[in-house]
C-alpha cells in the first residue's frame, strides 16, 4: 500500500544504488496501478525530486507514464522551475504538469533561454519550437537576439532554429555569417536548405570561399542544386567530392561530367559508381577500366564493389561487370574477393544466363594456385549449381580438392549454404585492373 510510511521508505533507500532506484521506481509503477488517482503530498514531492536527481531518465519517463493519475499542486511546478538543480529545471521542461498555465508556461520559455546551464537552454528551446503558435514574431526574434548574444556556441548558434520559425529569418543572419567562430558559420551552412532560395543564395555567396575547410564541406553536403557548381572548382578534395555526390543523379552536362571524371582525386571520381544503367556504362565503367590499381588503396577498391552491388539489378550493368567481379575472386585481399563474390551470386539469382559465356573463366578460378581464391569461387559454383547441372561435377571437385582447407568449407557449404567458421585471408600476386 502506498501510505506516508511506504513513502518514507523508498524516500531512505534513494541513491543507493542504480539497482535500488530502478525497483522503487517499479514498485511506485505498480502500486499506482491500483489506483485511479492520488494527490502528491510534501513527502511523495520530495521522493520524486530526489529521484530526478538520482535517476532523471527513468524518473522522468515514470512521471510522464503516470501523470493522469499524479495530482501535483502548484508548488510542485513552482520548486522544479526555480530550484538550483539544472536537473529539476529539465523536469519542468518535459512535464505536462508545468503546461497547465500556457500564458505562464510562455513566459517561463523565455526566462530559461538564459538558463546558465547548456542543457537547460536546448531543452527551453525545442519547447519554444513545440509552442510557437503560442508566441508573436516580436518574441521570438528576441528569443534569438538572447540565444545569440549567449557566451556559449552550441547555445549562440540555436538562434537560428528560432529565426527559421518566424518570416523574417533573415534577422541576424549576418551577423551568424560572418562571426569569428566557424562553429555558428558551419550550423548556418548545415541548416541552409531550410532557408528560402533568396536566402540560401545569399548563405551560399558568403560561405562559398570560408577559410575554414569544414564550413564548405558541410555547405557543399547540403547544396542540392545547379545553382553551386562553384564547389567543383573548390581547392578542397572533401568538397568537390561532397557536392559532386549530391548533383551526380541530376547532372547531365558532359563537359562538366568529363571534367569530374579527370579529377586528381579518387575521392570525387568515386562518385560516378552512383550512377545507374546507360549512365553506368557510359561513364563509369570508361573510368573504372582506367583506373591502374597500383593507385587505389585496397580499403577503396573493396568500396568499389560495395558500391557496384547496388547498381546491378540492371541486366546491362550486370553484364558489363560480370567479368571484372570474376577477376575480383583472385584480388589480394580477402575483403575484396568476398564483396566480388557477393555481387556475383546476386547476378547469378537475378541472371543466371549472363554466366554461359564465362564458364572457362570460372574453371580458372576453381583450379587455380593459391587455395584461397577455390575457396573464394565456392559459394558462386553452388549458386549457379541451381541453374546449370554442370556445375555439380565442379562441387565434387573442391569438396574433393588436395588441400584440406578447400574441402572443408566446401563441404560446409554444402551442409549449411553458407561459411560458418571459416574465415581466410592471403594476398595473391594479381597486380592487374579487374575492370580491364
Amino acid at each position: 500500500m502506498l501510505d506516508d510510511k511506504q513513502i518514507r521508505k523508498y524516500r531512505d533507500e534513494v541513491g543507493l544504488s542504480e539497482e535500488k532506484n530502478t525497483e522503487i521506481l517499479e514498485n511506485l509503477a505498480k502500486e499506482l496501478s491500483k489506483l485511479e488517482r492520488i494527490t502528491v503530498n510534501e513527502l511523495f514531492n520530495d521522493l520524486l525530486l530526489t529521484l530526478i536527481l538520482e535517476d532523471f531518465d527513468n524518473t522522468i519517463l515514470f512521471i510522464q507514464n503516470n501523470e493522469n493519475k499524479l495530482v501535483f499542486d502548484k508548488s510542485f511546478v513552482t520548486f522544479l522551475l526555480t530550484s538550483n538543480y539544472y536537473e529539476h529545471r529539465k523536469a519542468y521542461l518535459s512535464l505536462d504538469c508545468s503546461r497547465s498555465d500556457i500564458l505562464q508556461y510562455k513566459t517561463n520559455l523565455k526566462l530559461l533561454v538564459r538558463d546558465p546551464v547548456i542543457d537547460v537552454v536546448k531543452l527551453a528551446v525545442e519547447q519554444i519550437c513545440l509552442f510557437v503558435s503560442e508566441f508573436y514574431k516580436e518574441a521570438l526574434l528576441e528569443i534569438a537576439l538572447d540565444l545569440y548574444n549567449n557566451l556559449f556556441v552550441s547555445i549562440k548558434v540555436l538562434s537560428v532554429d528560432i529565426l527559421l520559425l518566424t518570416d523574417s529569418p533573415e534577422y541576424l543572419l549576418d551577423e551568424l555569417l560572418t562571426n569569428y567562430n566557424w562553429r555558428v558559420r558551419y550550423y548556418v551552412a548545415q541548416n541552409v536548405i531550410r532557408f528560402n532560395d533568396k536566402l540560401q543564395d545569399h548563405i551560399f555567396y558568403n560561405l562559398k570561399d570560408d577559410s575554414i575547410e569544414d564550413v564548405r564541406i558541410i555547405l557543399a553536403k547540403n547544396s542540392c542544386t545547379l545553382n553551386t557548381l562553384y564547389f567543383l572548382d573548390d581547392s578542397s578534395e572533401i568538397v568537390r567530392g561532397s557536392y559532386l555526390y549530391n548533383i551526380i543523379s541530376i547532372l547531365n552536362d558532359d563537359l562538366i561530367l568529363d571534367v569530374c571524371l579527370k579529377d586528381k582525386s579518387w575521392l570525387v571520381r568515386k562518385n560516378f559508381l552512383y550512377l545507374k544503367g546507360e549512365r553506368f556504362i557510359k561513364y563509369t565503367l570508361p573510368m573504372l577500366k582506367s583506373i591502374r590499381t597500383v593507385d587505389i588503396h585496397w580499403r577503396e577498391r573493396v568500396e568499389i564493389f560495395k558500391l557496384l552491388e547496388f547498381v546491378i539489378n540492371d541486366r546491362s550493368v550486370a553484364k558489363c561487370l560480370l567479368k571484372p567481379f570474376l577477376k575480383g575472386l583472385k584480388e589480394n585481399f580477402a575483403q575484396i574477393r568476398e564483396k566480388a563474390g557477393r555481387n556475383l551470386i546476386k547476378i547469378a539469382n537475378n541472371f543466371p544466363q549472363l554466366f554461359e559465356k564465362y564458364f572457362e573463366n570460372i574453371l580458372e578460378i576453381v583450379n587455380h594456385d593459391c587455395y584461397s581464391v577455390r575457396i573464394s569461387v565456392i559459394p558462386l559454383i553452388w549458386a549457379l549449381s541451381k541453374t546449370y547441372s554442370d556445375f555439380d561435377v565442379i562441387k565434387e571437385k573442391l569438396m574433393n580438392d588436395s588441400i584440406e582447407n578447400v574441402r572443408l568449407a566446401a563441404i560446409e557449404f554444402e551442409k549449411h549454404g553458407e561459411f560458418r567458421h571459416l574465415n581466410f585471408f592471403y594476398k595473391s600476386n594479381d597486380k592487374e585492373n579487374i575492370f580491364k
